[in-house]
This record gives C-alpha cells, structure tokens and sequence, in this order.
C-alpha cells in the first residue's frame, strides 16, 4: 500500500537521522581510539587488574595511606578479578589498553544485540522500536554526551556500564526462558561474576545496590523455589556488603587527615547519617552547590581543569562547536526533565495506586534512585563521571518509556541522535583539523607521539642522571600523576601516583623509607621544600610526557638521599634531557 506523502516525508528524515547518528557514532569511537590516553585509564588498571601479580592484595592509589596501601582482596572478588586480569592485568602498551578497552565494550554490545529476546516485554520496553534501530539505541547511548564515555573507556564507568548491560541482559534471558535445566547451572555464576566486578570497579558502584538487589531477587526467585531462592539472595546481600565494608576500610587513611578528608569529600558515606548527621548534610548541601557541573562538562570547552585535551591552534571551539553545544546540552536537558517527569508519575502511581509498577518501570526508578545521588552527592564531577551519569538516565528513560509507545520511542531516538551528531560535530569543528594534520599530543600521554618503549627510555634517563639503582629485585620508583606512564611487569608496580595530594607536613622522606622504595620522580612543585632540597632537578624539553608548551622541571630523589640527614650534602644541579641525547 503506498504511504500519503506526508508519511514518506517523515519516514525519509527519520531514515536521514538514523544515518547521520550512526556515521557520528561510529566516527565517535574512532576518535575515542586515537585520541590522548587520559592518565587515570592507567592508574585504574593498575590499581584494579594487578591483583594476581601483587600476591591478592588491591592497591589503594593514595602511596601515603601506609596501612591501606595494599588490602587483601574480598574472597567474593577473586573470579572478577582474574578476568580482569586476563583482559588487561599485563597490558603495557597505553594504545593496546585502550583499544582492549573499547572492544570490551563493542563486544558486550554485540552480545546484547544477540542475547536479547526481541519479544520479551522488558526489551520491547527499553527498546520500543523495530529492526536495526535497537542496535542504533545502543551505539547512541554509548556515544552520548559531548565528551562521550568511549574516550576514557577503561576508566571505571565504562565497564561499569558495560557490566550493567550484563546484569540486565541476564535478567531478561531468565525472564525469557522457559527451560531452567541449564539456567540453574549457568546464571548465578554469571550473575556473581558481573556484579562482584562492578563493585571491585570503584566505590561509588555501591550506590547501584538498590539495582542490583531487585535485578537478583527477579532472577532467582525465578530460578529457585523455596528456601533455595532466599539463600542465593541472601548470597548476594553478603556480597554487596564484603564490598561496602572493603571500600570503607580501604579508604581510610589515618595517616594523613587530610587525605581523611578528601576520601569522604569524594563521595559521602552513608554511615554518616546514623554517626554524624550534621557533617553529612553540611557535605551534603556543599556537594549540592556544584550539580551544574554535569550541564557545563557535557559540553565542549576551551580548555579543562585537568588540561587533558591538546589546545587547539585556534585557541576556541569555534561557531560550530558553540552551536553543536547548545544542540547537544538542550537534547541532555529534555532527557532529563523526560526522566524526572516520568520518575515523579511512578512513584505518584505507587503511592495512590498501591499497585505493583512494570519491572522495567521498577528497574527504571531504581536506576534514578542510583544516579541522582551518585551524581549530586560527589564532589568530583569530571567529565568521566558526567559521561556515566547520562547514558545511565538515557537506559532509565527508554525503560520508562514502555511497551507499545512507539512515538515516544521515536523521539527518544531522535533526541539520542542529535545529541549524538551535535558531539561530533563539536569534536570535529574544535580538533579535526590538528587530528587530521598531525595527530594529537596531549598531557600525560600522546598516542601519536609518545609510545611505551620511548616512555620507559625517559624514566630510565632519569633514573641515570639522578642516580637511582635498578636493582635486580624489589625495584619501583615513585611518580606523580603526570610521569607514571605504563604498566610493569614486576610484581610491584613501578609507578605510584598522586604523591601530590598528600599534606604538606606529612613527613614522606619517612613514608618513602617504609615502602623500601628505590627512589622519587615528580614535579618539583609538588614537593615541600625539605624534601626538594634534597632533590636533583631535572629539565626536560618539549614532547616529555606530552607537554606541548613550556618545559617540565622534575625533581628526582634517590634511595640515599632518603636516607641522608643533611639537606646541605645534597648538590643541585639542572640536566636538559633532550631527543638528540635519548
């Protein structure tokens, strides 16, 4: 039957939409595979995929906090953290990490495509659409957001939205099936594996433990009868609590109390309610104050804090990249307010309905009830953790938007696409021209300019000129957060970051003959003055460790210098360590 013209019309853009969405998505995570490696993708796999190597133990990243440094591993994490370790514990190429990375994450999207029963209720909820468009939804909310998550993809939320995606897919096979000889067998390892690794990921996964309960209790209530069903749930509350009790104690740092206080400033303890109501909501309410942040690093921007993204030759994002901003932040705000709207009705319908909602509606309002406080209740709101937030919302928003609406689907769809579009062509109209010409060369790693094997040079260059031994056992180094640049095979890892952080009358030459260390190498600003007087200072041109402008003064502090009592001894001397010299 032929379609009226209006139809036809209609059809033709939404097919235009879909084709321009996926050409920007897919350019998308071609950039993600090309752009700087942003230093914490590192820091994190070394601190969460090296505990096979480093004797069960999990790494804290501050090197201050003596007693928590190394924490034995919980006994329900060792299964995740040996597929961990298999996929990226001895990784020591930052171009392989990332790329291990995002084809993690394109393989776990694949197998949803596959996996999921195209005619199972809570699928058709979260998709609501027909034919190829269910793998657009996807492609879309992993793109999502002006500065998507696929550009830190091994940080913590990109697995941590792939093993979401897990959870969830394992909820609705079980759903689906009708046959539980197998499912028996299979699913609740499966189930214990993806939810132990998300916990292990970072201790904010903890605000997904509503999720992840209910998720549970549907699957194994459906799985198990009786008594049996009860002792796999109650299973799985002793695992969210082993978690929940490790991060707690792990992230304690009597040490230092001003570490103390930057733990619990990242992200508040809900214990705190019960012990010191008043400190939690004065945190609560300062925390609060700087919710904007997710509107203003949604959108692309002359520079960051964290100077991770090389400046451009034009010194602006351009007309373009003004415009793709204002498309993109409008897109994320209707999806907000869409989710808000929709959370609100839920929650109405529960209380004066006293009905039971959809389990994707249920799920949906869970998902809320994780990301609002995750997201307004941290201090730290980076671009990574804006990049979880809304692709987190846009799941909840297509769960919410139910079996059968099929226009609100739609411009769901469309509204994920111009997103999606608008954060290309920002990323184009500030970057592609340098990206085109020649290639990025960004803080703390460059891809195109600054491989593994030249990194390692540099750190032995100045392990040489400051005389610091590579012993045959036993040897690591201190750096900070701007020198660590790959992973070790050694069983202690050769690079410890954020040294910096760390009070100023906190006594390290002390805690640095505690760790038996081999020797220091960090920014001389980063030091107090007693230990920078027994530094060497070290110069190092343009291209070390990614600084494009200006030169990098490094002081380095070898093992008998710690040791040493008298600053006087200490000679300071100035090296220039350049390409010719390498």
């Amino acid at each position: 039957m032929r379609q009226p013209p209006r139809e036809r019309v209609r059809a033709a853009a939404a097919a235009g939409i879909v084709i321009a969405a996926l050409v920007a998505a897919s350019a998308t995570w071609f950039v993600a595979a090309y752009l700087p490696i942003y230093p914490d993708e590192i820091a994190y796999r070394i601190l969460t995929s090296r505990g096979f190597t480093d004797g069960l133990t999990v790494m804290n990243v501050y090197p201050t906090c003596v007693r928590s440094f190394t924490a034995p591993m919980p006994y329900s994490w060792v299964p995740a953290k040996a597929l961990d370790f298999l996929l990226f514990g001895m990784i020591q190429d930052p171009t392989l990490l990332r790329a291990i990375g995002l084809a993690t994450v394109g393989v776990a999207f694949g197998l949803a495509l596959i996996l999921f029963p195209v005619n199972s209720s809570p699928v058709r909820a979260v998709i609501s659409l027909r034919g190829a468009n269910r793998g657009l939804v996807v492609l879309l909310v992993s793109s999502l957001g002006i500065i998507p998550l696929s550009l830190v993809m091994t940080r913590p939320e990109g697995l941590a939205l792939v093993l979401v995606l897990a959870l969830a897919i394992t909820h609705v096979r079980v759903m689906a099936t009708q046959d539980f000889r197998y499912a028996r067998w299979c699913v609740p390892p499966l189930f214990f594996l993806f939810m132990t690794w998300l916990y292990s990921l970072h201790p904010k996964m903890l605000f997904l433990a509503p999720l992840v309960l209910y998720l549970g209790w549907l699957i194994f209530r459906r799985l198990f009868s009786g008594a049996t069903s009860y002792l796999w749930i109650a299973l799985l509350v002793g695992c969210i609590a082993e978690a929940y009790l490790f991060w707690r104690i792990s992230y304690t740092c009597p040490e230092n109390p001003a570490i103390q206080t930057y733990f619990h400033n990242l992200s508040l303890d809900p214990a705190l309610v019960f012990s010191d109501p008043t400190a939690f909501f004065q945190q609560a309410g300062t925390n609060l104050a700087n919710s904007t942040a997710y509107l203003y690093h949604a959108g692309f921007h002359k520079s960051y804090p964290i100077d991770w993204l090389p400046r451009t030759s034009r010194g602006g994002i351009g007309v373009l990249g003004k415009l793709a901003n204002s498309v993109g932040l409008t897109a994320l705000l209707w999806l907000t307010i869409s989710v808000g709207t929709a959370a609100i009705k839920d929650i109405c319908h529960l209380i004066r309905q006293r009905t039971n909602l959809p389990q994707s509606n249920i799920m949906a309002l869970l998902i809320v009830v994780a990301v609002v406080p995750y997201a307004a209740l941290n201090s730290s709101k980076h671009f990574y953790e804006v990049a979880f937030v809304w692709p987190m919302l846009a799941i909840a928003y297509g769960l919410q938007v139910g079996t059968g609406q099929l226009r609100r689907a739609r411009v769901f769809t469309a509204v994920l696409a111009v997103a999606v579009i608008a954060s290309a062509a920002a990323v184009a109209s500030s970057f592609g021209r340098e990206f085109i010409s020649e290639g990025f060369l960004g803080k703390g790693i460059s891809i195109t300019r600054f491989s593994d094997s030249a990194t390692a040079r540099e750190v032995a260059l100045l392990e040489e000129k400051c005389n610091i031994p590579r012993d045959a056992a036993g040897h690591f180094v201190v750096l900070d957060d701007v020198t660590y640049t790959y992973f070790s095979r050694t069983r202690n890892p050769v690079l410890i970051t954020w040294l910096h952080v760390a009070a100023e009358g906190l006594d390290k030459l002390q805690y640095l003959r505690q760790m038996g260390s081999s020797g220091v190498i960090t920014r001389c600003g980063y030091l107090p003055e007693p230990f920078r007087q027994r530094s060497l200072r070290v110069q190092f041109s343009k291209g070390y460790g990614g600084v494009a402008d200006g030169e990098l003064d490094l002081c380095c502090v070898a093992k008998e210098r710690l040791n040493g009592n008298s600053a006087a001894e200490v000679k300071m001397m100035r090296v220039l360590a350049t390409d010719e010299k390498q």
